[in-house]
């Protein structure tokens, strides 16, 4: 942190409101607080009240207040207590996380008693009558409405009441899940509404960047999960090899078919019996006379065995969540500076396919703004081309991806080689067919020399495998998606065939390369197609499942993909001990939609603070009640009131 210079927003005598004067004299000083911390250093109060201000203001105007009051009872019936409403309580974890990188219910608490008296009077934290305390906000409100939220959004754990649970088998599945599809929406379109109040700046280029992160759970796994299918972050072969279908752990594990009993290891352990009666006899059995606890309390319910990719490359096992974000990226070629944001932004247990949860991040971002071209890892790659590549087709959407080594090889469509999405020349020579990029430099500036020589061999595209754009915008199906339509590259003029007239002499005279093995047939009609025909058309398939805007390899390409840390900045950013501090205790609530608040909180609270780091950088004016941070004094880039560095902090700028 740097020096500031003091400002009268502050909770010392000579800065408080006359009016608050004789309220301040005598306020409850029993517990610690942040103010008594920062009475020396009153601006990083004047911080922590214009953050709370301002989140507040983006609860309160994107009606996720109002969506979270709506959800956090079972009912309407009876009395709402006084002095908490959904738009105080997300504001508090908001400038919970912004100021102490969690997102507890304790660090809220402490926030709303050391707001300065005048805003926590303002907001309800705190009421007079008569210059005497006659409500407070309390701790246990707080438990409160956490656990109305928990309960009332939950949508991974069964939700029907008593009176339900007596109705037939099928109506009951019914409804569970017409209830779970209810609840999932709620939790999205809170999270949608929030980030999308953090976006003071238009993206028109297009470019996005997905990857996912592991989030831990606050819970220990229980012991008997440790035998089921996670822990490895990346597939080992392509979903369009593989004979077992994907697995998709975001769907309940009541609705999932259930896995054949050989799917089960033989030496894992046993599952814990579940069930009241067979707890019991287990209980009597081993001669315990104490009932038996019941583990659901503080286990997680959504939380799932997966993986994650460690520094060093290893595979190592997660327990908890996977985090799946889209950001904007710089536009592609442009030195012009840009805000990276937090577009779109979901949670899913951590062994969960990322297919299904991708595309409605895109989907939720194509209903605001232009979608053009998306930038993933190779794990998206390997995906199955109906699932994954096709889908963005259907969206208009060019991918950006890199390949594997273990990729597949060359195959044929009409006596074209197609590799790494493109047909190319079947007279190109073998050397280049399998190109593979090196971190030794030397290797690398051959490895483009080869792909620069392998990309005149391939065939140029005429018509792409794009949706039309009428039959997208009107919503209807087109047939032609991942259809695509191929002319020889002779035809071309990138390399010179025998096969085609004229053109062998042209390539010389132009010192482009002439076709080193053209096919041979005694007749014409038995040549390849794209020897014969000006243009071949290719179907969607597996072989063109790689397709790029750009020829994968080649330095255009390597421009556009290199975008992609974009996302991996924002992982690094978030997640540092300086910032939001995303890591495991960031939060310590259990169940989905909780855990999906406190990150979507973070996530709202990184673009706040990037935005205002860009405004400060770039001189541009953002009219807007997010950027509010006090201009008096330097400027603190991050209010971090924690524990031994405040004080070390404190005994810097002191002296």
């Amino acid at each position: 942190m740097t020096s500031s210079t003091p400002t009268n927003n502050s909770n010392t005598a000579e800065g408080t409101d006359p009016d608050f004067a004789s309220l301040l004299a005598t306020r409850d000083t029993k517990e610690p607080k942040i103010s008594a911390i920062v009475r020396l250093h009153p601006n990083l109060l004047a911080q922590l009240d214009a953050a709370f201000r301002r989140h507040h203001w983006l609860v309160k105007s994107t009606g996720v207040g109002e969506l979270l009051d709506r959800h956090c009872r079972s009912s309407n019936r009876g009395r709402k207590k006084a002095g908490l409403d959904g738009a105080l309580y997300y504001a508090l974890q908001l400038t919970a996380v912004f100021t102490t990188g969690q997102a507890t219910i304790e660090q809220m608490y402490v926030v709303a008693q050391s707001l300065p008296l005048p805003t926590r009077v303002e907001f309800g934290i705190v009421v007079y009558k008569d210059k005497k305390k006659v409500r407070e906000l309390t701790r246990k409100q707080l438990y409160t409405m956490t656990e109305g939220l928990g309960k009332n959004l939950s949508y991974s754990t069964d939700c029907l009441t008593a009176a339900e649970r007596r109705l037939p088998e099928e109506e009951q599945e019914a409804l569970i899940h017409a209830r779970r599809t209810e609840r999932r929406a709620v939790v999205t379109d809170i999270v949608t509404r929030l980030l999308k109040g953090t976006h003071l700046i238009d993206i028109e280029h297009g470019t996005y960047a997905i990857d996912d992160t592991s989030i831990w759970a606050w819970s220990k796994a229980p012991r008997s999960s440790r035998h089921l299918e996670g822990g490895q972050d990346r597939p080992l072969a392509d979903e369009d090899t593989a004979d077992a279908p994907p697995h998709d752990a975001s769907i309940p594990a009541a609705e999932a078919p259930a896995p054949p009993e050989e799917a089960t290891p033989a030496n894992a352990e046993d599952p814990e019996p579940s069930g009241t009666e067979t707890t019991e006899a287990k209980a009597k059995a081993e001669g315990q006379d104490k009932e038996p606890q019941d583990p659901a309390p503080w286990l997680c319910p959504d939380a799932a065995w997966g993986g994650k990719t460690a520094k060093n490359g290893a595979q190592v096992g997660i327990y908890g969540y996977k985090a799946h974000v889209i950001v904007n990226t710089k536009e592609p070629g442009s030195e012009q500076a840009l805000p990276i944001l937090i577009q779109a932004l979901e949670l899913t247990p951590a062994n969960a396919d990322v297919v299904d949860v991708s595309l409605r991040l895109i989907d939720q971002i194509r209903e605001r703004a232009p979608f053009v071209r998306l930038i993933g890892d190779r794990h998206y790659g390997y995906k199955r081309y109906d699932r994954w590549a096709m889908e963005l087709w259907r969206r208009r959407i060019h991918q950006v991806l890199d390949l594997r080594a273990d990729k597949p090889g060359v195959m044929d469509q009409y006596g074209s080689k197609v590799i790494d999405g493109r047909p190319h020349c079947p007279g190109m020579g073998t050397h280049l067919e399998t190109l593979i990029p090196s971190d030794e430099p030397k290797k690398q500036a051959e490895f483009w020399r080869q792909i620069a020589e392998r990309e005149k061999f391939a065939l140029r595209m005429v018509k792409g495998p794009l949706a039309s754009p009428g039959k997208t915008a009107a919503g209807e199906h087109d047939p032609k998606v991942g259809v695509t339509r191929w002319q020889c590259p002779a035809v071309a003029g990138t390399v010179g065939c025998p096969l085609r007239p004229g053109t062998v002499g042209l390539a010389r005279q132009a010192g482009a390369p002439v076709v080193p093995h053209p096919p041979e047939a005694e007749v014409a009609q038995d040549l390849p197609r794209c020897c014969t025909q000006q243009t071949i058309q290719i179907e969607s398939g597996t072989p063109m499942k790689y397709l790029q805007e750009e020829y994968w390899g080649s330095k255009e390409w390597g421009l556009v993909y290199a975008l992609r840390s974009a996302v991996e900045a924002v992982f690094g950013n978030i997640k540092n001990r300086g910032t939001e501090d995303v890591r495991r205790g960031f939060v310590q609530v259990v169940g989905l939609p909780l855990v999906t608040l406190a990150v979507a909180a973070a996530a709202a609270c990184y673009n706040i603070r990037i935005l205002e780091k860009h405004g400060r950088e770039s001189g541009e004016q953002f009219a807007s009640p997010l950027m509010n941070h006090p201009v008096e004094g330097e400027l603190i880039e991050s209010l971090v009131l924690r524990g031994d560095d405040v004080f070390e902090h404190l005994e810097r700028t002191a002296a």
